[in-house]
């Protein structure tokens, strides 16, 4: 109960500041393919771990920015 209370507090906080930066949030800026994306992260670090995770995300956002058109 308590990781799933810290979690949501670090969630939020997390939206409060994206909000805060980009000004509007739509529902079209979290698009499936995002949460396919964060999911890879974990899978890729390893559940268990916390800079795996991490390490793995900043991983896959490195190839989308290496990737794009």
């Amino acid at each position: 109960m308590a990781a799933f209370a810290l979690s949501a507090a670090v969630t939020a906080l997390a939206g409060g500041l994206w909000a805060g930066m980009i000004g509007f949030i739509a529902p079209s800026d979290f698009a499936f393919t995002r949460s396919i994306d964060l999911l890879a992260a974990v899978v890729a670090g390893g559940p268990g771990h916390i800079l795996g995770p991490a390490l793995a995300a900043a991983g896959i956002e490195g190839l989308h920015i290496l990737f794009q058109p």
